[in-house]
C-alpha cells in the first residue's frame, strides 16, 4: 500500500516545477520531505495500509503544503475526447411507421358529436 502512496506521490510532485523531496522514514510512518525556494516542509505518511482514499488523500496534503509554500502547479494537459452524438446523420431520412390496422385517436374522435 505504501507504493500506492508513492505513486500517487511521484504523479503529484512532477506537477510541480522547482520543488525537490526526498523520502525518510521513522518508526511508523514514512516521511516526504518537501523543498521549495529555500522552505523545507515534511508531509508524514502511513506504511501500514489505509482505506481507498489514503493515497489520494496523500496526494492533497501534498497539494496543500506546495501551495502553501508559495509553488506554482503546472495545468496537466486535457485528454481529446470527441463527443458522441445521439443525431441521425442528415442524409436519412425518417421512415413511416407501418399501418397496423388500428384508428388513430383523431380518426376514431372525427366522427364523435357533442351536444351543446
Amino acid at each position: 500500500m505504501a507504493d500506492d502512496y508513492d505513486t500517487f506521490a511521484n504523479a503529484e510532485l512532477a506537477l510541480w516545477p522547482g520543488v525537490s523531496w526526498e523520502r525518510g522514514q521513522t518508526t511508523r510512518h514514512r516521511v516526504l520531505m518537501l523543498s521549495y525556494d529555500g522552505k523545507s516542509r515534511r508531509v508524514v505518511y502511513p506504511m501500514s495500509p489505509s482505506d481507498n482514499s489514503g493515497p489520494r488523500n496523500h496526494a492533497q496534503d501534498i497539494r496543500h503544503t506546495l501551495w502553501g509554500m508559495g509553488a506554482q502547479r503546472v495545468k496537466p494537459a486535457k485528454a481529446i475526447r470527441r463527443k458522441e452524438r445521439n443525431r441521425q446523420p442528415r442524409d436519412v431520412v425518417a421512415q413511416p411507421v407501418a399501418d397496423d390496422g388500428r384508428k388513430s385517436l383523431a380518426d376514431a374522435l372525427s366522427g364523435l358529436t357533442v351536444p351543446l
